[in-house]
């Protein structure tokens, strides 16, 4: 049996109250009932939970956070009725074998994002994740589109090296593994790798403005013509 795994897209939160805790609702008495949102749920279960895209969420979401994550352990419930079925207290205890993951992009590049907590970082133990190796990535290419070995192993070493230009501050941005995957799936449909691999590439580097835009284009075409 599998561990079970709730998804809380933090992304898409607009109003935290509604998103994480529920809303009234009219039933068809016409009265007014406490409908809790599915992550009042997510933190009764064992298993993980997945707080995707945290520093995209409003800030208000925070204040909702902290006591699901620290040693108090519930979930604040003060909006629900007070005849509801969780009590008096409003609050809902958290499964003692509910883990909490979150992930976020960090970075100036990210637009959309908030800066996150310090009081809300310190809840998690962060872990900064890097590119795959090589040959992982290789492997995920393969795996993903079908790609020969061989074609995924130069589509890597491209991105690898535009990775190490930018980690130099050589070039203004870097690609991603989403990015290696779309060259291998444009290659599976037909195209020619050299073109498929500029066709995803060279639209992240502007074309205009000062002669640097100019040159960050110059230096990838000097990459991809590895191919």
């Amino acid at each position: 049996m599998g561990l079970n795994l709730s998804i809380q897209d933090m992304g898409t939160v607009q109003d935290a109250q509604s998103a994480l805790l529920g809303v009234h609702r009219l039933n068809e008495n016409n009265e007014s009932i406490f409908d809790p949102a599915p992550f009042v749920g997510h933190v009764q279960n064992e298993g993980i939970i997945l707080l995707d895209e945290m520093n995209r969420s409003p800030l208000s979401a925070n204040n909702i956070l902290f006591p699901v994550l620290d040693r108090r352990r519930y979930l604040p419930l003060d909006i629900a009725c007070s005849n509801s079925s969780f009590g008096a207290s409003r609050q809902v205890k958290v499964h003692e074998k509910a883990v909490f993951f979150a992930t976020a992009n960090l970075g100036a590049e990210y637009s959309g994002t908030n800066q996150i907590d310090r009081a809300l970082l310190d809840r998690f133990q962060p872990i900064e994740v890097t590119y795959p190796s090589q040959e992982t990535e290789t492997k995920v290419l393969t795996k993903r589109t079908g790609l020969e070995k061989k074609t995924a192993e130069k589509i890597v070493k491209i991105a690898n090296s535009i990775r190490k230009e930018a980690a130099n501050d050589e070039l203004s941005t870097s690609i991603s593994v989403r990015h290696t995957i779309e060259i291998a799936e444009l290659i599976c449909d037909g195209w020619n790798p050299k073109d498929a691999a500029t066709q995803v590439i060279l639209p992240l580097f502007s074309s205009e403005g000062s002669s640097s835009d100019t040159n960050e284009r110059q230096k990838i075409n000097s990459i991809v013509s590895a191919f």
